[in-house]
C-alpha cells in the first residue's frame, strides 16, 4: 500500500534491517534444504551401495546366538544371515583417541555379503589384511592417521598396537573392519562371534522385524531401514 512505501522511505534503517532480515531468512532456508540433500545423498550411497544387511544383532552370549539365528533360519525371512565380532574400543594416535566400531568377519565371503569395502575416489575393492586393520576414512581423518601408521587399540584395558592396513569409503558407519586372522594377530587371541548381520527377504523387512525379539539377551537390535533419510 501506499503507506507501507512511504514508511519503507521514511524509515530507512527499518527497511535495511527488513532486507537483511528476508535475506538471511532465505540463506538460512537454501542451506536447510542443501543440507538435507547431502544427507540424503549420503544415506542413499551408505545403504544402497556400502551397506547390505538389514538387522544387526548383537548377542550376550554364544548360546543366544545360536538360538537367534536358528529362530531367522527357519522362519524363511532371511536371505542370508552373516555372523560377526562386533566391540566398542578406544582407538588411540598420538594425543588423538576416539571409541569406535570393530567389526570382526570371519571370512572374506561373509564380508564382502555384509558390506563393500572401497575407496571413496577410485572404488577399488579393499580387501582384509590378515594382518592390520581397515579403517573408515573418516575416523583416519579424526585420528590423523594414513595407511602405514600404527594406532593403539584399547581392549579390558590392555593396549595393543595395529598396522592400518587401508581404508575405506564410509559416511554414516564409522569404525574399523578387519579379519579374524588379523584380530588373532593384534590381540593373541581368537575372536567371538556375539552379532548377526541379517539380510532379508525382499518385502519381509517388517516381518522380520517383528520376529525378532528385543529380549533380556540382545545386547543391541538396530535396523537399517531406520537411518535411510
Amino acid at each position: 500500500s501506499k503507506i507501507t512505501l512511504r514508511n519503507l522511505v521514511r524509515y530507512k534503517q527499518r527497511f535495511f534491517f527488513t532486507v537483511v532480515g528476508v535475506a538471511g531468512c532465505t540463506a538460512l532456508l537454501v542451506t536447510g534444504f542443501g543440507i538435507r540433500s547431502s544427507i540424503s545423498t549420503m544415506s542413499t550411497v551408505q545403504y544402497g551401495e556400502l551397506t547390505h544387511y538389514d538387522a544387526a544383532l548383537t548377542m550376550d552370549s554364544s548360546y543366544w546366538l545360536a538360538d537367534e539365528e536358528r529362530t531367522v533360519t527357519d522362519s524363511g525371512l532371511s536371505e542370508w544371515i552373516v555372523e560377526t565380532g562386533m566391540e566398542r574400543l578406544e582407538v588411540k594416535h598420538s594425543d588423538d583417541s576416539e571409541t569406535m566400531t570393530v567389526y570382526v568377519f570371519f571370512s572374506p565371503s561373509d564380508q564382502a555379503k555384509a558390506m563393500t569395502l572401497r575407496t571413496r575416489s577410485s572404488h577399488e575393492d579393499v580387501a582384509l589384511s590378515s594382518e592390520g586393520i581397515e579403517i573408515s576414512e573418516k575416523e583416519a581423518e579424526n585420528l590423523k592417521v594414513s595407511i602405514g601408521d600404527t594406532v593403539e587399540i584399547v581392549k579390558d584395558d590392555v593396549s595393543y598396537n595395529a598396522l592400518i592396513a587401508g581404508n575405506y569409503e564410509s559416511y554414516l558407519k564409522q569404525g574399523i573392519v578387519m579379519s579374524s586372522d588379523a584380530y588373532r594377530a593384534i590381540f593373541e587371541t581368537d575372536a567371538d562371534a556375539n552379532s548377526l548381520l541379517i539380510k532379508a527377504q525382499e518385502g519381509k523387512t517388517d516381518d522380520l522385524r517383528t520376529l525378532i525379539s528385543d529380549g533380556s539377551h540382545l545386547d543391541s537390535v538396530s535396523y537399517t531401514a531406520d537411518n535411510v533419510a
